[in-house]
């Protein structure tokens, strides 16, 4: 795991650290930390792209050479530049994303508040850490799912074929023959080989870092940021709303199960693509120098977004509008939003130049996606109570309490005429119940960015719960400050120690407990590379002739990731949604023999598809992931006279495909 943490480390950091230098952006700021990995992110995947436009492979020498340069230009950019003189205005805009403690004003009581609320940070950060350590131990070989398997296999294909390209990375089998789809956002995929390589680290370990990091440190800095961002003079907010992050089971810890790893990501970035966002479009125009560095700045997270998780970039923008909204009617001034469509503009054309080689495709994508339907129907009554609880999927965890809550924070919120954040939620809310449960047109248009599933909208609430509850967390600090005589800056400081506690034993304490024991579940049972699987793809590792495939029993028990992890050539790989009538075709025929290949003796089909494939040897474990079945029937395999158990431990067993009926085992 060292060579992994590692490995992240420098992919995530170095490429956003350059990008932050050359945008002027503070390293003083947790919004310039949070907005890092996000910038690492756009730029990796930048790179990928540029260098397979002009021929050449995506790999860490074509990306060492690319960061080396960006580096050189940002510094040239900086010698070269003069800062301009900062407006009020634009000191107003710029300061959305949080004071520096240069900036502090002077009132001993909101620099101690400030204090506080950052180590609130320090103990929700730490908090999400732990919960993940623990539940995870043990059992940290691989992310858990069958998505997890398809992500570690695109890494794969990443790193085998040096491109970012989706005809050579998503795809059916592992030769890259036939696609699975026309458009796959791969920027988490692209970091993710680079780490790899870079530090000599193993697929699955590297993206079990990668939910990690993204889930508990990006995550819970960004709620903070954008806290602070949308409550400036009540920092104890930002303070209990990281603090409140890792007590919502719903997310990030309940869709660590789902093994969707990109959905992580992509998710923990919208705080901070909102916070910079809504700064770039309010910068005044006497700032050019700062709007145009902020322009970048928004885009390049908003493209960020783009390349890992497209589904989080409707809510990104709704978001930012519902603000810049509240914004101009909070300051009667309509002109403001004419302001914001410049700058609005210039981010949209941004993206755009930075997505035109892979544009069509996304758009292609889109509509390829729109029939994809992962909802469960469920009655009024029951999606209310799910919703109203924060009920986690697949669990019985409920978590009224925080519920009440976020309402009472709600209630706070609404009654400072601060609407917009409390809509974004009602919206989000509205859109999940509509899917749960009904089949209209108007479900299946607002579901299309979420694959119409009720569990990833449900997620959303991540943005909401946690806000609204720091929110009602410092308010009660405040009546505690306030109702005591003479209020003092000790009594704030006991204050606040004593609602976090007091949070933490009601709230805090059963939360980490469920969200320890639900990663513990899914690791032990889902997470589908094991010592013994381990041994058996070292095994094949040792005895496969080159081209040589591995029937595998449609990645039902995790098989796929021998390819990540071993670069073994598994006979299936993903899934093709895609309407290639010929990828569609291939794809019956190797189900037709994992379906038959326990009838080589008789079946001449099977036969033939054996040669055609290059088939020699079959896997099989007999743990699956949780609601798949089996194609291959461990008895008939063992039955079979062209089939040699060649090893076998624990769970897993090893056929070799023999010549013919009367071959001896090779």
């Amino acid at each position: 795991m060292v060579r992994a943490w590692a490995g992240t480390a420098v992919v995530l950091v170095v490429p956003g650290a350059i990008v932050a230098y050359a945008l002027r952006l503070r390293f003083r700021r947790l919004s310039t930390w949070a907005a890092i990995p996000g910038f690492s992110l756009a730029v990796i995947f930048v790179i990928a792209e540029a260098v397979g436009l002009v021929g050449l492979p995506f790999n860490v020498a074509s990306a060492s050479i690319a960061v080396l340069a960006l580096a050189g230009a940002a510094f040239a950019w900086r010698r070269t530049r003069v800062s301009p003189p900062v407006t009020k205005e634009a000191s107003t805009a710029s300061s959305a994303a949080g004071p520096t403690r240069s900036e502090q004003p002077d009132d001993p009581s909101t620099v101690i508040a400030t204090r506080l609320a950052a180590g609130l940070l320090a103990v929700g950060i730490g908090a999400a850490v732990l919960i993940f350590l623990l539940g995870i131990s043990g059992h940290a070989l691989v992310p858990p799912e069958i998505d997890a398997s398809n992500h570690g296999f695109f890494v794969a294909r990443v790193l085998h074929s040096s491109s970012v390209d989706v005809s050579k990375v998503v795809v059916s089998e592992p030769s890259g023959a036939y696609g699975s789809a026309s458009f796959y956002p791969l920027g988490a995929h692209a970091s993710a080989a680079l780490a790899v390589r870079l530090a000599g680290a193993d697929i699955g370990r590297v993206l079990v870092v990668f939910d990690i990091v993204f889930a508990s440190i990006v995550l819970p800095l960004g709620m903070y940021v954008l806290a602070r961002a949308l409550a400036r003079s009540k920092p104890l907010i930002a303070g209990f709303t990281a603090l409140a992050v890792p007590a919502l089971v719903l997310f990030p810890f309940a869709s660590i199960g789902y093994g969707d790893v990109p959905l992580v990501m992509g998710m923990a970035l919208v705080p901070i693509s909102v916070v910079f966002l809504r700064r770039a479009l309010t910068t005044s125009a006497d700032g050019r120098r700062l709007q145009v560095e902020s322009v970048i700045a928004g885009a390049l997270l908003l493209f960020a977004a783009t390349v890992v998780h497209t589904s989080q970039v409707p809510l990104i923008l709704m978001l930012v509008v519902l603000l810049l909204l509240e914004h101009a009617w909070r300051s009667r001034a309509p002109s403001a939003l004419r302001a914001s469509l410049k700058p609005g503009l210039a981010v949209g054309a941004v993206v755009v130049l930075l997505a035109a080689p892979t544009l069509k495709l996304l758009v292609s994508g889109v509509s390829e996606r729109s029939s994809i339907t992962l909802a469960s129907r469920l009655s009024l009554q029951s999606a209310l109570g799910r919703l109203l609880t924060l009920a986690t999927p697949g669990t019985t965890t409920r978590q009224p309490t925080l519920a009440i809550l976020a309402l009472a924070g709600i209630v706070i919120w609404l009654w400072r005429r601060r609407p917009a954040w409390v809509l974004a939620y009602a919206v989000m809310l509205g859109i999940t119940l509509l899917v749960w449960v009904s089949n209209n047109s108007l479900s299946k248009l607002l579901g299309v960015p979420w694959y119409h599933s009720t569990a990833r909208l449900s997620f959303n609430q991540a943005f909401f719960v946690p806000f609204f509850a720091g929110v009602a967390l410092a308010a009660l600090v405040d009546v505690t400050v306030r109702s005591s005589k003479p209020a003092s800056p000790r009594m704030l400081i006991s204050s606040c120690v004593a609602v976090a506690l007091l949070f933490g034993a009601v709230v805090g304490y059963a939360a980490s407990r469920s969200s320890t024991d639900l990663l513990r579940t899914v690791f032990e049972a889902d997470a589908r590379v094991t010592p013994d699987s381990k041994a058996a793809f070292a095994f094949l590792r040792q005895r496969i002739k080159p081209g040589e495939v591995v029937v595998n029993d449609i990645n039902s028990d995790g098989s796929l990731w021998m390819y990540a992890l071993a670069d073994l050539r598994p006979l299936f790989a993903v899934h093709p949604i895609s309407s290639d009538r010929a990828a569609l075709a291939d794809w019956d025929a190797r189900t037709y023999l994992v379906k038959h290949i326990d009838d080589l003796a008789v079946d001449a089909r099977a036969d033939a598809l054996v040669k055609r494939y290059h088939a020699g040897w079959v896997y099989f474990d007999e743990q699956l992931f949780d609601l798949f079945h089996h194609t291959m029937q461990l008895d008939a395999l063992k039955h079979d006279p062209r089939l040699h158990l060649a090893f076998e431990r624990g769970t897993v067993h090893v056929f070799r495909i023999l010549d013919g009926p009367a071959a001896s085992p090779s």
